[in-house]
């Protein structure tokens, strides 16, 4: 199932994946993953311009530049430059593979199932010069050598205190150091901080999973803006949903997961 993958980017600095690591994502992570997993490992591919890592180590970080707790989201890897690629399992049947651009601080949805992210998306020229900024990734190499587990070149000044994608900016560090620099420079504070309710009760993830469904039906949320619900505690929604809210789930919802948002255009 990886053969393209991996003739595009061989293995190059890996270590096995501990059995509980599978157990914890046997039932959320994409058949694939699990598979990369088991049989080649987590670490650096293709000389390091993309590595497998872990998610529990990633998690956090990602729940903080969203914004919001994030338990169907599984960051699986990064670019050389500390880019974040995640998983996100929307519906049953609806999945998504998503880049977090540390940089610009954008998101993309790249592609719509986990196997073709590994096997096309990511095997296509175009892409590895976009997405892995392949050319200055080369650059780098040859500059600074391979990089180890959980390093990445860094660019320093970043982005947003005017630096550019210039081989003279780039040094090497860790990439959790890098991101955490990253968003103290723009405020963001960790997501322990903004948390609203994060251990809602058994009736409140039934009311909430009835106020999902029931949207749902009637194409409030299409299967990619899933991601707009926020488990933190707070549901973001469009203002114009509020009135069959309160027609038809009024008193069976909490207060505390609810927030239409007052631009109309729902949550991040």
């Amino acid at each position: 199932m990886l053969d393209k993958f991996i003739q595009h980017f061989p293995p190059s600095k890996v270590v096995d994946v501990k059995t509980d690591l599978l157990s914890r994502y046997q039932d959320t992570a994409p058949t694939i993953l699990l598979e990369l997993w088991k049989n080649y490992g987590l670490g650096k591919y293709g000389n390091g311009i993309i590595e497998i890592i872990n998610p529990v180590d990633f998690e956090p970080l990602l729940w903080t530049w969203l914004g919001k707790l994030a338990p169907n989201y599984i960051p699986f890897a990064i670019s050389a430059f500390g880019d974040l690629f995640y998983y996100r399992k929307l519906t049953e049947t609806d999945e998504d593979v998503c880049v977090l651009n540390i940089q610009t601080r954008s998101i993309e949805t790249l592609v719509w199932s986990a196997e073709s992210f590994f096997n096309e998306y990511l095997t296509e020229s175009d892409n590895k010069k976009i997405i892995l900024d392949e050319l200055i990734f080369l650059q780098a190499f040859a500059k600074f050598g391979a990089l180890n587990n959980g390093d990445i070149y860094t660019y320093a000044p970043f982005f947003a205190a005017g630096g550019s994608a210039s081989l003279e900016n780039l040094n090497v560090g860790n990439c959790l150091v890098y991101h955490d620099i990253l968003l103290q420079f723009y405020g963001i504070a960790s997501w322990e901080e903004n948390k609203v309710y994060m251990n809602p009760s058994r009736e409140d993830m039934q009311a909430l999973n009835l106020l999902i469904d029931w949207s749902q039906e009637r194409h409030f949320y299409k299967p990619y803006l899933l991601h707009d619900l926020e488990l933190t505690g707070e549901f973001s929604a469009w203002e114009d949903m509020d009135a069959w809210f309160h027609t038809v789930v009024e008193g069976r919802v909490p207060d505390k997961f609810l927030h239409f948002a007052s631009d109309g255009t729902g949550g991040a």
